[in-house]
């Protein structure tokens, strides 16, 4: 198993072979497949519902299923999400690394013939249970999806401390942000967002560690992104953040790119640097029509390529 420490991870795998592979390639072999393979799906900060997993997105996190399943029925063979408190426990709470380890896992302890996808703040706890041996992953049978990571952190919790406490020169859809991300808590930034805090030592090394371990991954790069009610609120967040270089509106683009991968603007590619903000990393909102803007249609084909490795390691 590549798994604990990540120091052989991904060697057999296309990616680990070719950076830039269209993942169409992949894509045409699984079409010809007719198995498919088990995926869970895990959420970043916001989370305040604490119930067990469940196999429909009933808090629609994802979009609903009507939504989730126009990108994913080809390859998801079963559905599990997980629903916990990530509004009032960091990504370092070991209660909360404990809980993604074992969906994720399956309750083993090995992550193993199963595609995890993994957003926001998701990636950091998933990522912190790795590196600490809470779980492990078979880079060989099992695939990890990250979205809108922050794995150095992002300065937003600066902001949002203006926004709890009810600063009236702060645009009035930030207000309507912050209820829809459930960012505050008497009048105070609740601590899952404060975990954000890009000076904290313990996102030191992540990113290094993680990226071993990555099938794909997409990253934002506009707060409008994909035309919905989240674009003038993550816009607006960004303005007041004033941050110094492209990002989805919470997450600084320096923040979610991976050291080594070289990501591009092609849908097809593993490794997409789109023109999304935060929120559309979750799929919610679909793909936009502006070319460079379809989470949706790259997680189909991230997916689809994911599947086609799998049949072809159980077929040998």
């Amino acid at each position: 198993i590549n798994a604990e420490y990540g120091d052989s991870a991904n060697q057999n795998t296309p990616m680990a072979r070719c950076p830039q592979m269209l993942l169409a390639t992949l894509a045409v072999l699984a079409a010809t497949q007719t198995h498919a393979i088990r995926c869970v799906f895990l959420h970043g900060a916001g989370g305040h519902t604490v119930a067990p997993p469940t196999t429909t997105d009933t808090e629609s996190y994802w979009g609903g299923m009507e939504k989730l399943t126009k990108w994913t029925s080809r390859f998801c063979t079963s559905y599990e999400f997980n629903h916990d408190d990530t509004s009032d426990y960091g990504w370092t709470n070991t209660t909360l690394v404990s809980n993604y380890c074992e969906l994720a896992s399956g309750g083993t302890g090995v992550i193993e013939d199963t595609i995890v996808v993994t957003h926001s703040m998701g990636n950091s706890i998933l990522g912190q249970g790795l590196r600490t041996k809470t779980c492990a992953i078979n880079t060989d049978n099992a695939y990890w999806i990250t979205a809108s990571a922050p794995w150095a952190g992002s300065m937003i919790a600066n902001t949002l401390a203006g926004v709890c406490d009810g600063n009236s020169s702060l645009p009035a859809v930030l207000g309507w942000l912050a209820t829809a991300m459930n960012y505050c808590v008497d009048h105070r930034v609740r601590d899952g967002y404060l975990s954000l805090e890009p000076t904290d030592p313990r996102y030191k090394g992540l990113p290094e560690f993680v990226e071993k371990l990555i099938w794909a991954s997409i990253c934002g790069k506009s707060d409008v992104g994909v035309l919905s009610p989240y674009s003038a609120a993550f816009e607006a967040l960004a303005a007041v953040t004033k941050f110094p270089e492209p990002n989805d509106g919470m997450v600084p683009q320096s923040s979610c790119l991976l050291p080594s991968p070289s990501y591009t603007a092609n849908d097809t590619d593993l490794f997409y640097l789109a023109d999304i903000n935060h929120a559309d990393g979750t799929m919610r909102n679909g793909d936009g029509f502006f070319g460079n803007d379809s989470p949706g249609k790259w997680l189909e084909g991230a997916g689809m390529a994911a599947l086609a490795h799998w049949q072809s390691q159980n077929s040998q």
